[in-house]
């Protein structure tokens, strides 16, 4: 199978083409939903997260206050090292995840193309255990992704735009891919873009599957 590594700045849009990547018949293994499954009532996250930030971020149900924490590492005096140390904790629980995930994936032989949706891929590339081979980074102007916020999220400028600092610039996304997407107009062009990257994924595994065919073969009469 391919293993892609999808990317991108917050509302650039790269929910909306990992949803269209699915459409098409690629496995998605999302790390937002790791993520949020990693720091259930009970998990092991949650209580290195409470021993690490105080019992308050554990609300009256036992779970993460999200409320608290995101105001804690978006907008507090320490915020930068707030935000790693969170991080620090998350990420390499999160890829372990990932790999067992994976695991399952080509053990059923369950998809061709399978993609690791990670938000903070160049964030964590010294933590990425992975080799994918294709990255690829989906785009969109500053103000584009403000307005998105704003009118999606009922985000305040001010808060779409603290996001926007706390993510990576996006030349070190682009110095990880190997594909940009850009997507600054309508929802058909974006579609046109991944139903291309589609064709050309599929193509690829298809010459990859006939070469491992062919060299299996070779090897066998060798024997």
């Amino acid at each position: 199978m391919l293993r892609i590594g999808l990317t991108g700045a917050i509302a650039s849009g790269k929910s909306c083409v990992s949803s269209m990547l699915k459409q098409r018949g690629a496995h998605i293994i999302d790390y937002d939903i790791l993520a949020r499954k990693a720091v259930e009532p009970g998990s092991d996250a949650l209580l290195l997260i409470a021993g690490h930030f105080g019992k308050k971020m554990i609300d009256e149900n036992g779970c993460l206050n999200r409320k608290l924490m995101s105001k804690e590492i978006f907008s507090g005096a320490d915020s930068v090292n707030k935000r790693r140390e969170l991080e620090n904790i998350l990420h390499p629980i999160v890829f372990r995840m990932a790999c067992e995930y994976e695991k399952n994936i080509a053990k059923n032989k369950t998809a061709a193309i399978v993609v690791h949706d990670i938000p903070l891929l160049a964030e964590t590339s010294e933590q990425n255990p992975f080799q994918f081979d294709h990255t690829v980074s989906v785009e969109a102007d500053r103000e584009t992704r403000i307005e998105r916020m704003m009118s999606n999220r009922a985000m305040t400028r001010e808060e779409a735009e603290s996001r926007i600092k706390a993510q990576a610039p996006d030349c070190l996304r682009r110095k990880i891919a190997d594909i940009v997407i850009e997507n600054n107009a309508d929802i058909q062009a974006l579609q046109t873009k991944v139903d291309a990257l589609c064709i050309q994924w599929i193509n690829e595994e298809k010459t990859e599957k006939t070469a491992d065919i062919a060299s299996w073969k070779t090897a066998g009469k060798k024997a």
